[in-house]
């Protein structure tokens, strides 16, 4: 995968998208990175995907948005996110954050 700076950067309640994410072989538009407490998470599109499913009749779909596949994702709590970020990060302190919930 490739990452280069968004040519139109938003901000949306505190997340930070800046940065665009590309398949390195064929250039498909894979979705953005959001930078949330200072913990940078890749934010992927499901409509630039054909997902894959052996035991289906039809094994090979493409769906436009993350709720309509066959099965649930579960959201991460604030717990995992700082623990995840506190992982990432050794020289920054998340615990420091002011998180406005």
């Amino acid at each position: 995968m490739d990452i280069i700076k968004h040519p139109n950067p938003k901000i949306i309640d505190d997340i930070e998208m800046s940065k665009k994410i590309f398949c390195k072989q064929c250039h498909e538009d894979w979705g953005v990175t959001a930078l949330i407490c200072r913990v940078e998470w890749m934010c992927i599109k499901i409509n630039s995907f054909v997902l894959e499913f052996p035991d289906r009749d039809s094994p090979r779909k493409m769906y436009k948005k993350w709720k309509d596949l066959p099965f649930g994702i579960k959201e991460a709590d604030l717990d995992e996110l700082l623990q995840y970020g506190a992982d990432k990060s050794e020289s920054t302190d998340l615990l420091d954050v002011d998180l406005d919930l």
